[in-house]
């Protein structure tokens, strides 16, 4: 995704859970819960105060996206 992304010229986060949990224990060294997810990225949407937020991803992130 970051490469196909990469010529877009607007704020991106990447959120990716690499012990494949599904995000259901959080972002390893960022959160520990679902719920501490959503704080994290509520907390960096209040700092950039974007317009629009559209959320994308493929199969893990995609339940990501959707969740979040």
């Amino acid at each position: 995704m970051s490469t196909a992304f990469a010529s877009i010229l607007v704020h991106k986060i990447y959120v990716n859970c690499a012990n494949n949990s599904w995000y259901q224990q959080g972002i390893p060294e960022v959160s520990s819960s679902i719920d501490e997810t959503v704080d994290v990225l509520r907390e960096i949407l209040r700092m950039l105060r974007p317009s629009k937020v559209i959320c994308t991803g493929m199969s893990m992130g995609g339940y990501a996206a959707l969740l979040f």
